[in-house]
């Protein structure tokens, strides 16, 4: 049966490097490539100053970033990443330690600057927790600013607007212990 198998299919060679296969190659290669450069961040790095950029609420008031004089957890999502678990799981866990005045949270979303989008997710009580913390910006002058490509992304920025951490949305213990450092 082996023998009958390798004379059947033994002299068929796998032709890499031919016409079809060779462009099929190229163009996964070229995807990997592409996905890869896509979720890579630049993020600004601890110790820069954090740009400054205009946040609306969602009442139609406005004010600047540095404004807020206590330290700040700016967090980037886009809409699908809200809707993770973990994430609001930390976003809970992050609003109650503002209690005590240790730092503020802004949350800007890829809703860049549709009201209404936002205020309906909002007003779904699984993301309740949101309220209040979710303003409006400019979403591609801010990504860019803070070198975002791929949310979701945080920074914790002190009070004279120097950014003290940056990362993926790391551990609350995490930054409690940067906050009790800073």
């Amino acid at each position: 049966m082996a023998a009958e198998l390798n004379q059947k299919y033994g002299k068929q060679r796998l032709r890499i490097f031919q016409g079809r296969n060779l462009f099929i190659f190229l163009l996964v290669g070229y995807a990997f490539y592409f996905l890869y450069q896509y979720r890579l961040n630049d993020p600004l790095v601890a110790g820069t100053v954090a740009p400054d950029f205009k946040l609306g609420t969602l009442d139609g008031q406005s004010f600047y970033f540095h404004e807020i004089k206590i330290p700040k957890a700016l967090i980037f999502f886009k809409p699908n990443t809200i809707y993770s678990p973990y994430y609001l799981d930390a976003i809970a866990q992050l609003k109650a330690l503002t209690k005590n005045n240790m730092f503020d949270i802004v949350v800007i979303t890829h809703y860049g600057n549709n009201k209404e989008k936002l205020e309906k997710l909002i007003s779904e009580d699984k993301y309740k927790i949101l309220e209040n913390i979710t303003y409006l910006a400019n979403i591609g002058d801010v990504f860019e600013y803070y070198g975002v490509r791929s949310p979701p992304h945080f920074y914790l920025v002190g009070g004279n607007g120097e950014i003290i951490l940056q990362s993926k949305i790391p551990s609350v213990m995490k930054i409690t212990n940067v906050l009790r450092s800073y």
